[in-house]
């Protein structure tokens, strides 16, 4: 802690020892507080995703992700996805004190060096990705609604009362792999229980026509808790021919595998 400088103010009239006692007691009050003052409390979670090829149910990989958050508050995400034989496949790590949505994240393949990420300059929000040893990047300019990467997760449980009603929300998705920014839309398609709790499932998929070209992205989440129950799409990891994977995501409510790999492909 600084040091603090008490010393008196000099003054042409007579000393006050009265404002001169309620000005001690307002300090020492100040530096109790301060010493006193309850630390952050840090919360660490941890879930496993597992990912199954939609096509013959096949475990693909899991994701082990670890979530750190201060006073409720997400701050903090890392991501370890390991394959089926337990090799590590890749890594990424995510950063939210800037934005909640957008966060600035790092993800690297261990099997061939691929890269792609974000991170905030003093300009905007820049995309990069690295292939080979050759850096592309783009930089997007500030916008208040863009969401990237797993910011989109904390997006849909900011907003699932809203989207639980009907409504349908839109807004800038920034795709790091594609160095591009494009507006997307979430829309909810039913009400089912998954894993045992009430569920609802969301539609992600562009504001546009490219609807008709690119493939959705189904999202169900737990109603009462807003937590992710399954993904249904193109993930973020290639295979080894450099295909992203067309895969089931689940995330069971007690952890179990067995109940995650009951689920249709």
């Amino acid at each position: 802690m600084n040091a603090i400088d008490i010393t008196p103010i000099a003054s042409s009239t007579r000393a006050d020892p009265t404002g001169s006692r309620r000005f001690a007691g307002a300090l020492a009050g100040a530096l109790l507080l301060t010493a006193f003052a309850a630390p952050a409390a840090t919360e660490v979670e941890k879930l496993v995703g597992y990912a199954y090829d939609r096509s013959d149910n096949r475990l693909l990989y899991t994701e082990q992700h670890r979530f750190e958050r201060v006073d409720g508050r997400l701050l903090r995400h890392q991501v370890d996805y390991v394959a089926a034989d337990g090799a590590l496949l890749a890594t990424k790590n995510l950063d939210y004190q800037a934005n909640p949505y957008a966060p600035e994240f790092r993800l690297e393949d261990q099997r061939d060096q691929y890269v792609e990420g974000a991170a905030y300059t003093a300009q905007g929000y820049r995309l990069f990705r690295e292939r080979d040893a050759k850096l592309r990047d783009k930089l997007l300019q500030k916008r208040d609604e863009r969401v990237a990467d797993a910011g989109f997760d904390q997006y849909v449980r900011d907003h699932l009362q809203e989207l639980l009603s009907g409504e349908q929300h839109s807004f800038h998705m920034a795709i790091a792999g594609h160095l591009t920014e494009l507006r997307f839309r979430v829309t909810l398609l039913d009400r089912d229980p998954l894993f045992g709790v009430p569920a609802a499932r969301f539609r992600v998929e562009p504001a546009s026509l490219l609807r008709w070209i690119a493939d959705p992205i189904d999202i169900t989440y737990a109603t009462e808790t807003g937590r992710l129950l399954r993904y249904v799409g193109v993930t973020n990891i290639q295979n080894d021919e450099g295909k992203r994977y067309d895969a089931r995501i689940d995330f069971p409510t007690n952890g179990n595998p067995a109940e995650a790999a009951t689920g249709a492909p």
